[in-house]
């Protein structure tokens, strides 16, 4: 159990709820202990999808996935969702698009810190300008991950297709600038591993120092749910990951540089860490809500029900979430948790 991780949740619920807060966080926590098929509790942290439209065509992401529809989620519409969730301590604001295409955006996050929900996103950081730079600095946003995948331009721009190597690194340069000694928001960078990438790992945490960010998360790629990405995921062996493990340890010790990998590298098969269906859930630009963020977030291959027909409560706990939380806890979970690599990561780990 991470210590730290527990104690700032206990925090954020006290800071947002009060004793409430705090009484349902420990009513999570007993939760998470069981998983019951029928949760009593309040979510925690919460996935608002504000797009799923994006000006790159990354070879990790899903086109059919993404070509689902072209429009964004309203301010007033986001205002519908997060009031249904009272008790969420977490929000992020992210899902198959680039969040920065979405006009209401910033008003999307000003209205969660109001209710002193922690808020981040991930960004591909191409979109940034001065204007935008200003305005996400000022809104109150805890965290950014900036989306990097190559650390030289040979690998960041065969991942990232429609970017420049050279104007990334001058928004995100520009950006830190801009935000100087301000404490908000933290800036992290994202790594998603796959086979073209596996030995560009210790140029991109050189690149990042230059840029001035500090941590770096290296995230396992994901197929959405969908086979027409096999061929982009890392398949090596686990002796050759485990050196180049071994050798960022040393390389971001050396220069400064935190990082964490998002699962562990040395389960030689799948452990089921996942509690997702008991503590969050992910809603999409539609308004379908979905079990998470990762394969779980195509509402073409999984979902749950359509907040414009049903609150958030009556699917929370109907039939289809309290099977799938079922399946989930057997020995046969379902076919899209299966070659997830959440499936491997836990909320308290």
């Amino acid at each position: 159990m991470n210590i730290g991780k527990v104690l700032r949740y206990l925090n954020r619920g006290y800071q947002r709820n009060g004793l409430n807060g705090f009484k349902n966080l420990m009513k999570n926590y007993w939760v998470l202990q069981r998983e019951p098929e029928i949760v009593d509790t309040e979510v925690l942290t919460v996935i608002i999808e504000p797009t799923v439209r994006c000006n790159l065509n990354c070879i990790t992401c899903s086109e059919v996935t993404r070509g689902r529809t072209k429009k964004d989620m309203s301010f007033s519409e986001f205002k519908s969702i997060l009031d249904q969730f009272p008790y969420a301590i977490k929000l992020a604001l992210q899902g198959v698009g680039e969040p920065l295409l979405n006009r209401d955006l910033f008003r999307m996050i000003r209205l969660a810190k109001e209710r002193k929900i922690y808020v981040y996103f991930n960004s591909n950081g191409t979109l940034l300008d001065e204007e935008n730079s200003n305005w996400l600095i000022q809104s109150g946003l805890d965290l950014i991950n900036f989306s990097i995948d190559g650390g030289t331009k040979e690998v960041y721009e065969k991942i990232r297709r429609g970017a420049s190597f050279e104007e990334f690194r001058r928004r995100v340069k520009r950006f830190m600038e801009i935000k100087g000694a301000h404490p908000l928001p933290e800036v992290h960078a994202w790594f998603v591993l796959n086979q073209y990438n596996r030995e560009d790992i210790l140029p991109t945490l050189r690149f990042i120092r230059d840029l001035g960010i500090s941590k770096l998360n290296i995230q396992r790629m994901h197929t959405w749910g969908r086979k027409d990405k096999r061929d982009v995921v890392n398949d090596d062996e686990f002796l050759k990951l485990k050196g180049i493990k071994e050798e960022v340890t040393i390389a971001s010790e050396e220069i400064g540089i935190s990082v964490e990998w998002l699962w562990d590298i040395e389960d030689k098969k799948p452990i089921r860490r996942c509690q997702a269906p008991w503590y969050t859930t992910y809603i999409t630009v539609e308004g379908y809500v979905t079990p998470c963020c990762v394969h779980g977030s195509d509402p073409q291959l999984i979902r749950f029900g359509q907040l414009k027909e049903n609150s958030f409560k009556e699917i929370w706990n109907g039939k289809e979430y309290q099977e799938f939380r079922k399946m989930l806890k057997s020995d046969s979970p379902p076919s899209i948790c299966r070659e997830c690599p959440a499936y491997s990561q836990g909320i308290l780990n």
